[in-house]
């Protein structure tokens, strides 16, 4: 992965997640992430009884998109599809440290019953960078 990707996703925080609910309809919702590059996977925390994760705590896995970024402020946005799953208990070590690094406040709250950790898998990604000095798209290499 280039350096420039590496340092949009270091940089932001924030994403949208999508997935396909179990009555077929498209739900998103926005949610802080963490990011490690090998292997390449994108971490966030949520509530188990939240709709975003209904269907990965019923079936473990989901196919899902996430965008990252884009404002009228700055132009670069990093979009992927792939499979989300939820982190199994114990198995926690390094998507939590990877987590809490970024967000160590968030320790203060991993005791809770209601939250788990879920990991994205990208597929397939593009960035964008649509300044007009930089025009620039970058995909990923198809999986």
């Amino acid at each position: 992965m280039e350096q420039k990707v590496h340092d949009f996703l270091v940089k932001n925080r924030l994403c949208v997640i999508s997935i396909i609910d179990k009555a077929g309809n498209p739900y998103s919702a926005t949610v802080f992430y963490a990011y490690q590059d090998d292997p390449f996977l994108f971490y966030f925390l949520s509530d188990i009884r939240t709709k975003k994760v209904e269907e990965l705590v019923q079936n473990k896995t989901q196919r899902a998109s996430l965008v990252i970024g884009f404002t009228e402020g700055e132009w670069k946005t990093f979009q992927a599809f792939g499979v989300t799953s939820m982190v199994e208990p114990g198995s926690f070590t390094e998507a939590e440290g990877t987590y809490y690094l970024k967000y160590p406040h968030a320790q203060s709250i991993a005791k809770d019953k209601n939250l788990a950790l879920f990991a994205f898998t990208p597929l397939h990604w593009k960035y964008t960078d649509l300044n007009p000095d930089t025009w620039e798209i970058i995909y990923s290499k198809e999986k």
